[in-house]
């Protein structure tokens, strides 16, 4: 205990025995008189510290929290700002594969020399490309038409240019075979024929041929007229008919018709070249139509090729204006050869 709270505590008892005095005076005189209180001085309370007290430790003040902004249950609306229109980015240009060393031979090589080749009728084929396909059209000649035959060709072959494809199809003709086409019908000596810088020019031409498509225009062989028989009157050989004469006219190419008959049709054999093979054809022929004569089914079979097609073998393959070209009696001298091929 301190010295200051000591002499406290001895004051307040000092002056409770005073007041205990003054009480027993009081009582002993037998008279009783209202004490004159005086006011005692208000003695400050000092907390009294006990020297073993646990010392309380000190709260640190906590933070005052803000009570958080209350936050709308719905935005209030607000414009949408208009969506920017993106502005159009360039397509990049596709990446060209790189070109191998036929694309570039044929894009540099002349395509009106290959024009030229494509007509130029080969002797040692029998044929010029342009007897078997035509150039102005998508529809069978005898091999297909080359209209658009680009287009055609990218397709045929993935893994080869149009270009590429093309040239392989002429110097090795059954490397692909088109469906409905059958092999070995295009001469295989194309690449002994030409050099390989004409081949190159004719690629090069074919790659010119575009224009509308015509594949699905009536065929106007369908629709032509029978030609009139009547006009020969009664058809039989005639004894003067020249076998041997016959024979080269059979060989003989034919301007206005693109062909020799020689360039079609096996003269020693049965099998089929792009028409049947002609060896015993009279015996075949007299069994072909009833009521015909084997002369009678040669004649009109050369004069009018539709009046009766052997199966398998499609209308409008066969020229059918050999009637303007040859003579009645060349006609007869064809036959006459024909019925010798036995």
């Amino acid at each position: 205990m301190t010295q200051t709270n000591r002499a406290t505590a001895k004051t307040n008892r000092l002056a409770i025995c005073v007041c205990l005095l003054l009480c027993i005076q009081l009582a002993g005189c037998g008279s009783f008189a209202q004490p004159v209180m005086q006011p005692l001085t208000a003695t400050p309370q000092v907390e009294i510290a006990s020297d073993s007290a646990t010392p309380v430790p000190t709260i640190a003040p906590t933070a005052t929290s803000v009570p958080p902004t209350a936050t709308p249950t719905e935005p209030p609306p607000t414009a949408t700002p208009p969506t920017a229109t993106p502005e159009p980015t360039a397509t990049p240009e596709p990446t060209s594969a790189p070109q191998s060393p036929i694309d570039r031979l044929v894009a540099v090589r002349n395509a009106e020399n290959g024009a030229v080749l494509f007509q130029t009728f080969q002797d040692a084929a029998n044929y010029s490309c342009a007897n078997c396909h035509s150039p102005t059209s998508e529809k069978k000649l005898i091999g297909p038409g080359l209209l658009n035959i680009k287009d055609r060709a990218a397709q045929r072959s993935p893994e080869q240019s149009p270009a590429e494809y093309l040239y392989q199809s002429i110097v090795d003709t059954n490397a692909y075979v088109v469906e409905g086409y059958d092999a070995d019908v295009m001469p295989a000596n194309w690449a002994e024929i030409y050099s390989d810088l004409e081949i190159f020019d004719i690629v090069a031409y074919l790659m010119t041929l575009e224009g509308r498509s015509d594949i699905d225009d009536p065929d106007p062989a369908a629709e032509s007229s029978p030609v009139d028989m009547s006009a020969y009157g009664e058809i039989a050989l005639p004894a003067d008919a020249d076998a041997q004469r016959g024979a080269d006219l059979f060989a003989e190419l034919q301007s206005a018709a693109g062909f020799a008959c020689a360039g079609c049709h096996y003269a020693d054999s049965e099998l089929r070249l792009i028409g049947p093979g002609l060896q015993n054809v009279g015996a075949r022929a007299a069994t072909r139509v009833d009521g015909q004569s084997a002369v009678e089914y040669l004649f009109r079979a050369i004069v009018d090729p539709a009046d009766y097609l052997v199966a398998d073998y499609d209308a409008g393959v066969k020229p059918d204006n050999y009637a303007q070209i040859f003579t009645e009696a060349e006609l007869y001298d064809i036959i006459a050869y024909l019925l010798t091929l036995e």
